[in-house]
């Protein structure tokens, strides 16, 4: 780790930051890149930088990194990590090791310094128009990272350097503005808050990146690693799907979150005048006139409204639903996709329409499961099946578990949601009446037709 004097500004490596940090600290700076930065190539030469346009930035940091003090010694900050100069580009090996662990140097940092290029010092920062709100940097991908892993050690800076405040006291304005949960940026120990950056489920911390951006595509899952405390290889030039589902890959080995496929557009909010959503199943032609999609999602964006979903524990997706535990409770990956233990339920008896059932909500609290819609399934020499996901997801919630003799199988069902597009609509189904008029071919959701299937659920090459 190459870090700047911020007195003298000669660079100086560190081999073992979190050894070292304790003792001595210092400063990071979290900032939207302008056209004429200072390399680390530039930094070889002190005089030479000096005269550069990008000069007045490295400058000015380092004099704002010693209004600040060490904790430990109480002595202004005497070094500063910058990312356009304190990193060896022409070295894939550093770089790599560089994005790899950023997360981590933006955490131990005794203070990072959020630098708003296009920010007012004297205004209202509440205001709808404020040059806060609208900040570059509330919509760079990298800067998520920096500012989940900085926790409450954020100091927010404006164009002319001042102070405008820290990240404890801006938290209600920040979780608006970035979607960020509060409690991110209040808790001050480490510990404590990685606990709370990582128990959000999957899905949520997706959410906090859709509609970011930065300037090479495939940055937009490598900026993400530290959110999910995985690391991978970096390979420039992959794009950006190809990086963003090997970060997925990489998340389901470290986590059994079943969130992470819950992505696309079925919990958004209805229209104001909402369309009739249900017809018959022939006029309809909801599952069958789709082609299959990834199971895994494309990017961030895919996640956007997914910010409620809440994972719930695996193991209790057995208890919830009345069924014994799977035999397999884990999942990997294979040449064709995720092989994985879940419920399965055929929808529709005359073609090959299945629901999944996921261990994870719409919301925290709400009695509905997630499932996936799949089809067209095929079986090894295994007996295991391979299913491809159709486009949407839907969710199914119960008002109560029932045992396979109960004499009425259907009232474990208290709403569907069936929406394939964008509206959820909700339809009460203790009323048999309801399944013989819009949904004949959900009348199979009965308990005792749940089973676990060792599946493949399946991931195209080629996307559509």
């Amino acid at each position: 780790m190459w870090l700047i004097n911020t007195v003298t500004y000669a660079l100086k490596y560190f081999s073992d930051p979190p050894l070292w940090v304790n003792e001595h600290g210092y400063a990071i700076l979290s900032h939207c890149w302008d056209d004429n930065e200072i390399t680390f190539a530039d930094m070889q030469d002190l005089d030479r930088a000096k005269t550069l346009p990008g000069w007045r930035k490295v400058e000015n940091a380092c004099a704002a990194a010693r209004r600040y003090h060490n904790p430990v010694t109480r002595k202004p900050i005497e070094w500063l990590w910058d990312d356009t100069c304190c990193i060896d580009k022409s070295s894939s090996a550093e770089l790599s090791e560089a994005i790899n662990s950023m997360f981590e140097w933006y955490n131990l940092a005794t203070i990072s310094l959020v630098y708003l290029g296009d920010v007012l010092r004297e205004e209202d920062r509440q205001a709808s128009g404020s040059t806060f709100r609208g900040s570059r940097w509330h919509t760079r991908g990298w800067t998520l990272q920096e500012l989940v892993a900085a926790n409450a050690h954020s100091v927010f800076l404006a164009k002319d350097w001042s102070e405008i405040g820290r990240s404890r006291e801006l938290a209600p304005l920040l979780e608006e503005i970035t979607g960020v949960d509060r409690v991110i940026f209040t808790v001050p120990d480490w510990s404590c808050h990685m606990t709370d950056v990582y128990n959000k489920s999957v899905a949520r911390r997706m959410s906090w990146a859709a509609g970011r951006v930065t300037t090479r595509p495939e940055d937009r899952a490598y900026s993400l690693m530290g959110i999910f405390n995985v690391h991978m290889p970096i390979i420039y030039g992959e794009g950006e799907e190809s990086a963003f589902h090997r970060l997925q890959f990489e998340i389901i080995q470290k986590s059994p979150d079943h969130s992470i496929f819950v992505f696309g557009t079925s919990l958004e909010q209805p229209p104001s005048t909402p369309k009739p959503r249900f017809h018959h199943y022939e006029t309809q032609k909801a599952y069958t006139d789709v082609n299959a999609v990834s199971l895994l999602a494309s990017s961030p964006d895919a996640f956007k409204s997914s910010a409620d979903v809440e994972a719930i524990p695996v193991a209790a997706l057995p208890r919830y639903l009345n069924l014994p535990p799977a035999s397999e409770p884990h999942y990997t990956r294979t040449n064709l996709g995720i092989r994985i233990q879940l419920p399965i339920v055929r929808i529709d008896r005359k073609r090959a329409i299945y629901w999944a059932l996921l261990a994870a909500r719409p919301s925290r609290g709400s009695p509905e499961l997630v499932g996936l819609i799949l089809g067209q399934p095929s079986w090894d020499d295994h007996g295991d099946a391979t299913y491809y996901r159709l486009a949407m997801y839907e969710t199914v919630a119960m008002s109560r578990v029932v045992s396979d003799d109960d004499p009425d199988p259907y009232k474990f069902l208290h709403h569907i949601t069936m929406d394939t597009s964008c509206a959820s609509a909700l339809v009460p189904v203790h009323t048999e009446g309801v399944f013989e008029n819009l949904l004949p071919f959900c009348r199979v959701l009965a308990v005792h037709e749940l089973k676990w299937e060792m599946t493949i659920l399946y991931i195209p090459i080629i996307l559509v």
